[in-house]
């Protein structure tokens, strides 16, 4: 049986610090070992649902066999598991199963090619043990991502690939994940797609912090997020342009903003490209995918640094909000904030606010460094998002629908931004 994880808890400095946006080391591995957890409790729950409620999808799907070498990883190596569990669409993946198995009666196709993704997961998490594999993978199209290690790319009408060993094999195909520095097949051959991983050091002035290690996932079919068109396969040049356009911001970031830098380390640790919106630039973040960050390509340095702050700000309070209550969840109410022209729940005006604090605080910093025409620039971002922000602080100090938490929190995040007159006073002065 996998283990469930552990016991997390957060202390008061740390709550606070995250609320005012400086988390320390200790408070962002709480977040990221509490995600470990939750993806094991998920992870259990579906073999558990799968077996009891919906066996013969569970059988057809060849999950139990999956799920022994799932737990054999688990028994001799559970940090290979660990990076396997944490690769952002794997909690798309799994989110979606706990969804399945404990909704309505349904037609069992999609439950069943969900479930055969069970065993690429335990491939992938044995490959990373050095495990011996013997396993026959389903497979529902063209397609078979291993997670943390690629997409094999299959002829038409296969149905299965048989993994011995370290290699995956079906009529017309055989490719070996382990192999170093492959490159990609011919466009539409059958062939073997490796994950693309950058390392993005820090400004030669701030060389005691740490490189940027993510990867940029543009193959697995979980990497997509509803609303955002993710990009096809990177050829080799863009990724060249994802590499310099990612460095250029990293090295911004860490010369300049330290603090939101160690937070992006830390937390951040897949980029999906995005193809761009007509007339426009896109980015997102996923509460079910974290770690992952959807962005559309662009030159703009300082956009897409402050992009890399505003996103991870949503993983931040995305994880934090899996741990304990900030508001009701049954409060109905819904709320207009500056930013957007709908009126959103109250989970959601709290998790723009933060990351809008968190915009803020770029641009007020950045129009201090930058040079003429972008400090004019970060003036103008900085005007705008001052004044939408303390709206929404007053707004959430007047929301009945709080916890205690949720205002402590939201007194804490307000004291960061200095109040204008006849704005909100935090309540909590003196912790």
């Amino acid at each position: 049986m996998i283990g469930v994880g552990e016991v997390h808890r957060l202390t008061v400095d740390d709550f606070e610090r995250l609320a005012s946006a400086r988390p320390g080391a200790a408070a962002l591995d709480v977040l990221r070992r509490s995600q470990f957890s939750r993806r094991l409790l998920t992870l259990r729950s579906v073999a558990a649902l799968g077996r009891e409620r919906f066996p013969v999808q569970w059988r057809a799907a060849g999950a139990e066999p999956a799920w022994e070498l799932l737990e054999a990883v688990d028994r001799t190596e559970r940090r290979a598991l660990e990076a396997v569990l944490m690769h952002p669409p794997v909690g798309v993946l799994l989110a979606r199963c706990l969804r399945r198995l404990t909704g309505q009666p349904q037609d069992g196709s999609d439950l069943e090619r969900d479930l055969a993704r069970l065993g690429a997961l335990a491939v992938g998490a044995a490959l990373r043990a050095r495990l011996p594999v013997s396993l026959r993978l389903p497979v529902h199209g063209d397609r078979l991502a291993l997670p943390g290690w690629g997409v094999a790319r299959l002829p038409s009408g296969t149905s299965a690939v048989r993994v011995e060993g370290a290699v995956l094999s079906a009529p017309g195909f055989s490719a070996e994940p382990r192999t170093p520095g492959a490159v990609d097949p011919p466009a539409g051959a059958p062939g073997w797609l490796p994950l693309r991983a950058l390392a993005l050091p820090p400004s030669a002035a701030a060389s005691d912090l740490p490189a940027l290690r993510l990867t940029l996932e543009d193959g697995d079919p979980d990497r997509h997020n509803p609303g955002a068109r993710s990009a096809p396969r990177l050829t080799t040049h863009q990724l060249g342009e994802w590499e310099d356009s990612l460095g250029g911001a990293w090295e911004l970031l860490t010369e300049h903003f330290p603090d939101r830098a160690t937070v992006c380390a830390a937390l951040c640790t897949c980029v999906v490209p995005l193809t761009p919106p007509p007339g426009g630039w896109a980015s997102s973040a996923s509460r079910e995918a974290f770690g992952a960050i959807w962005l559309s390509p662009t030159n703009d340095t300082a956009r897409l640094a402050e992009a890399l702050v505003h996103e991870v700000s949503h993983v931040v309070l995305g994880a934090l909000g899996d741990m304990v209550d900030l508001h009701d969840p049954d409060h109905a109410d819904s709320y207009t904030v500056g930013w957007r022209s709908d009126p959103r729940p109250l989970g959601a005006v709290l998790q723009g606010t933060y990351a809008h604090v968190a915009r803020l605080a770029f641009w007020d910093r950045y129009r201090r460094v930058a040079r003429t025409a972008e400090a004019d620039r970060a003036e103008r971002h900085h005007r705008l998002l001052r004044g939408q922000v303390l709206d929404a602080l007053e707004l959430l100090d007047g929301c009945t629908g709080l916890t205690a938490l949720g205002r402590r929190f939201c007194d804490r995040m307000a004291a960061g931004v200095m109040p204008r007159p006849g704005h909100m006073t935090p309540r909590y002065s003196n912790g």
